[in-house]
C-alpha cells in the first residue's frame, strides 16, 4: 500500500520579482533577506518539519535561475515561461508532479505558514477524501495590521454557509470586499482532477490572468468536494509584497526568537 504522505507533491509559487519591494527588479522576491536569510528558506524549513515527505517543486521565471543557485538541490524547479497568473504557474509544474495523487500549493513569499497548519490541511484533506481542501482566515475587521489582508481574495458562501466561490479583491464588488473571511492561498488538490481542470481557466478578470482560485467554483459546479481548514493564527496567512510587510514579518519573527511574541490578534508596532 502506498503511504499517502509520500503521495503528496509540493509546489511553491516563486516567480515574482518583488517590484514593490526594491528597485532591482532582477532580484527575486523570495530571495529578499528576512532576518539575514532568504525569505523562501523560512517556508522551506516549515515544510521540512511537516508530515509531507516529497521534494518541493519551486516554480520560477525563466530569468530567475539565481533561486536555484541559492536554494540548491534540496528542491526541484519548474519554469513558468510567462507570468500569466497562479493557475498558469501551477500548470507549469505539472510534468514534475505527475507521479503524485495530491499536490500541496504554497507561496514562496508566505514564510509564516507552520508545519502544524500544513499537517492539519493534509489530515483533513485525506480524511475527507476531498477534491480540494483550502485554508481560510476569518477576521473581524481590516484595521490595524489586518489592513494587510484587504488585498486578499474573499470567501463567498452560499445560504448554507458553505464555500460558493472565491473572488479576488480587485474583481470584488463593494459588498464582497466587506466580507472578512479571506483566502491565504494554501491548498491541497487531487491531481487527476486538477490537471484536467486548469486548462479550462479563463482570463476574464481585472488582471487578465489565470486565477487558481477559479478552480473552486469549477469544482463545485461539477459536484466535487471542497473542504476548508480555518487558520487560527492570522500571522500564518501573511504574505510579503511591500517593504512595510517585510518589516512587519521581521518583527514577528524577531519577537518569537526573543520570546516576547504577543497574542496574535494584538496589533504590533511597525
Amino acid at each position: 500500500m502506498v503511504n499517502p504522505l509520500k503521495n503528496i507533491g509540493i509546489v511553491i509559487l516563486a516567480a515574482g520579482k518583488g517590484k514593490r519591494m526594491h528597485a532591482n527588479t532582477q532580484q527575486p522576491k523570495v530571495l529578499t533577506p528576512l532576518l539575514g536569510r532568504p525569505l523562501l528558506t523560512h517556508l522551506l524549513e516549515n515544510i521540512k518539519g511537516s508530515v509531507v515527505q516529497s521534494k518541493p517543486i519551486i516554480v520560477i521565471a525563466p530569468d530567475l535561475y539565481i533561486i536555484r543557485d541559492r536554494i540548491g538541490a534540496g528542491c526541484d524547479y519548474a519554469i513558468q515561461e510567462s507570468q500569466l497568473g497562479t493557475g498558469h504557474a501551477v500548470l507549469a509544474a505539472k510534468e514534475k508532479l505527475m507521479r503524485y495523487d495530491h499536490v500541496l500549493v504554497l507561496y514562496g513569499d508566505h514564510p509564516l505558514v507552520s508545519a502544524r497548519t500544513i499537517d492539519a490541511l493534509v489530515a483533513h484533506h485525506l480524511s475527507a477524501r476531498a477534491d480540494i481542501t483550502l485554508t481560510t482566515l476569518r477576521l473581524s475587521h481590516f484595521e490595524d495590521w489586518f489592513t494587510f489582508f484587504e488585498a486578499y481574495g474573499r470567501i463567498v458562501r452560499n445560504g448554507h454557509g458553505r464555500i460558493a466561490h472565491i473572488v479576488e479583491s480587485r474583481d470584488a464588488s463593494a459588498q464582497e470586499r466587506a466580507i472578512t473571511t479571506v483566502n491565504p492561498g494554501y491548498y491541497l488538490f487531487k491531481t487527476a482532477w486538477l490537471w484536467a481542470t486548469l486548462p479550462q481557466l479563463k482570463r476574464t478578470n481585472a488582471q487578465g490572468e489565470y486565477y487558481l482560485t477559479d478552480v473552486v467554483a469549477l469544482a463545485l459546479a461539477e459536484g466535487k468536494t471542497v473542504e476548508e481548514v480555518l487558520l487560527d493564527d492570522p500571522q500564518e496567512g501573511l504574505g510579503i509584497n511591500t517593504l512595510e510587510q517585510l518589516q512587519f514579518v521581521e518583527k514577528i519573527l524577531q519577537q518569537r526568537l526573543d520570546g516576547t511574541a504577543r497574542f496574535h490578534t494584538m496589533p504590533l508596532p511597525l
